[in-house]
């Protein structure tokens, strides 16, 4: 859940394929379990009144996680603002689709995007679920050097 400044925000920006009046328990879009830091310093003294400093800082940490989210207002709770939870269908039979190719091509381009995801694949059936641990955005490293 992501916490707003003001209560309709922390409510609208709540995830759920049930509707906002009853979630799902799960971790903050900002959880951050593993961070390490790192700062290295050391002084060079020329004499009593002179001297240089040169600083390291390193950081390396998770940036989060995200679910698979609907645009639009499929659980009709009022929110158009993509916080309904993606369903993932158990096979093509359960979704209709139109246009462009036929709707055979179509169902089974989609099945084989979902069965070739290992994310995706583990909750056919059943509704994405909110903050898991299956999608996080990737490690960032940050290197700062700034006492040369």
């Amino acid at each position: 859940m992501t916490g707003g400044s003001i209560a309709n925000s922390s409510w609208t920006d709540n995830l759920s394929y049930a509707g906002n009046n009853y979630p799902d328990l799960a971790y903050s879009n900002d959880d951050q379990r593993h961070r390490f830091i790192t700062a290295l310093s050391y002084k060079f003294k020329y004499s009593k009144y002179t001297s240089t400093q040169v600083s390291l800082f390193y950081q390396y940490f998770n940036q989060g996680r995200f679910s698979l989210t609907v645009n639009g207002d499929i659980n009709q709770d009022g929110l158009t603002r993509n916080n309904d939870l993606m369903y993932v269908p158990n096979d093509g039979s359960e979704i209709e689709f139109k246009d462009a190719a036929t709707a055979d091509e179509q169902r089974a381009a989609f099945m084989n995007f979902v069965n070739s995801n290992e994310q995706l694949s583990k909750f056919k059936g059943g509704y994405f679920p909110r903050m898991e641990d299956c999608f996080e955005h990737p490690w960032f490293r940050f290197y700062s050097y700034p006492g040369i």
